[in-house]
């Protein structure tokens, strides 16, 4: 599975792939200058607690990472940063601070998909489902020499907190024509995706390996860590779940 740095590794790249360096630094823009489109908003809406939270940090003098902008065929669109943008502009200031790397519109869609996949406050599973389709419809799943990504790839690289058989009904109704290209199986049972060799286990060791999993959860003290935990365990479950009415054969 693709851990959190992995992730944010491939956003920095989605990021910084039109660029000519490995670094760029951040710049001052106008906030009237910054288009905040709908279409690179995963969330269905911003949180306004956490926006007066973070404008009365601003006005105390704290600084926040800077915002990411796509500059797409002129226009400055922002990919990252809704609520310290938001916040900024309730802290009554006029400029704010970005890192602008210039995109094609897909690369822009890309980036706005994968950057609440990689940090910030977890989204909500209709939030994950617009993120993905966003991904896709800026090209994401698309490899060199006209490759797809396969399911459990596209799932890790979307935050790995829907597991790939969810991913795969997604993109079934989403978007058939992929799916038809990927193999075409819906229901979870089929063979497009390669299975790896398992030896053996008695249902009391995985049982036990369930309830480590859960043990190590109630341990962890960072909210975020932990929700990331159960909402892995839930895709796992719901994969389960979508195999039911599978053989047994396969």
């Amino acid at each position: 599975m693709m851990n959190a740095n992995n992730r944010t590794t491939r956003l920095d790249d989605a990021i910084h792939r039109a660029t000519s360096g490995p670094h760029v630094s951040p710049k001052i823009i106008s906030l009237s200058d910054i288009t905040t489109h709908p279409d690179f908003q995963m969330r269905n809406k911003v949180d306004n607690a956490l926006v007066q939270k973070y404008a009365k940090a601003i006005s105390n003098g704290a600084t926040f990472p800077p915002i990411k902008i796509a500059l797409v065929d002129g226009q400055y669109i922002l990919v990252d940063g809704w609520h310290r943008h938001a916040a900024t502009a309730r802290a009554h200031l006029n400029d704010i601070e970005a890192i602008i790397t210039p995109m094609t519109h897909g690369e822009a869609l890309q980036a706005a998909a994968l950057a609440n996949s990689a940090h910030g406050k977890p989204l909500s599973q209709t939030e994950k489902r617009k993120a993905f389709k966003a991904f896709i419809k800026g090209g994401g799943h698309r490899l060199p020499k006209r490759k797809i990504m396969s399911y459990r790839a596209l799932a890790a690289t979307l935050g790995g907190t829907n597991g790939h058989t969810t991913i795969r009904q997604w993109m079934a109704k989403d978007f058939p024509s992929i799916h038809k290209l990927m193999g075409g199986d819906s229901s979870g049972c089929g063979s497009a995706e390669p299975r790896a060799y398992l030896p053996k286990r008695s249902t009391r060791e995985l049982m036990l390996d369930i309830s480590n999993i859960a043990h190590l959860a109630r341990l962890e003290r960072d909210p975020y860590k932990r929700y990331d935990i159960i909402q892995a365990l839930e895709g796992v479950l719901t994969d389960m779940k979508s195999l039911e009415h599978c053989s047994s054969k396969l």
